[in-house]
């Protein structure tokens, strides 16, 4: 069921499940996909961004090496530029097919846990650290040709280019839990599973 909001995107009013028999193979792959209006902006843009480090770093640590059942976490974001505007944050995993409840489960609570309670001093630090080793080297032209570009098509100020080691530096706890209860929703869901094409949950 989907409900539509103020500004016409529309999104399901609870998790969605969708389940596939399609696939070959041991695996079953997994994809949750959580969704939310966009407002074009910069600050909107970097707060995306920074949602999707931190929950890589935290269900990396959760998933694949604390309950050691995937093949390895993959999270990305996507932007829909066509109005209405809205973006995706996704979280997409390979895994033994028995073993996908559990690790889909265990992905929302550590995705609830960055919404409700925000990431831990360390998470923070790792975030900030990435960000800081990223811009290493960003000194030459092809790094400002591609951030003059990418401002100028979103209507960004090209000053703040030079503003993003400063933001980098800037991160911490408190700022990362204020990006992620803004950009993580996790009560508005779509979760798909392809399992294999044999494959029969008990």
């Amino acid at each position: 069921r989907e409900q539509p909001r103020d500004d016409g995107v529309r999104f399901p009013t609870s998790g969605m499940r969708k389940e596939l028999y399609v696939g070959v193979g041991p695996k079953a792959k997994t994809e949750l996909v959580l969704a939310g209006p966009y407002d074009g902006r910069f600050e909107t843009a970097e707060a995306l961004k920074t949602c999707v480090d931190v929950a890589d770093i935290a269900l990396q640590e959760r998933i694949r090496e604390a309950l050691g059942g995937t093949y390895g976490v993959n999270v990305s974001s996507n932007v829909r530029y066509v109005p209405p505007m809205s973006y995706q944050i996704r979280v997409s995993f390979d895994a033994a097919p028995e073993r996908v409840d559990s690790l889909a489960d265990a992905a929302l609570a550590e995705l609830t846990r960055l919404r409700s309670t925000g990431p831990t001093k360390d998470e923070a630090d790792r975030v900030r650290a990435a960000k800081l080793r990223d811009l290493d080297g960003t000194d030459n032209n092809d790094y400002w040709a591609d951030e003059l570009s990418g401002h100028a098509k979103q209507g960004w100020s090209l000053a703040s280019i030079a503003d993003h080691e400063k933001n980098a530096k800037q991160l911490t706890a408190a700022s990362l839990r204020q990006a992620c209860a803004r950009m993580i929703d996790t009560s508005r869901y779509v979760r798909v599973t392809m399992y294999p094409k044999n494959y029969r949950r008990r």
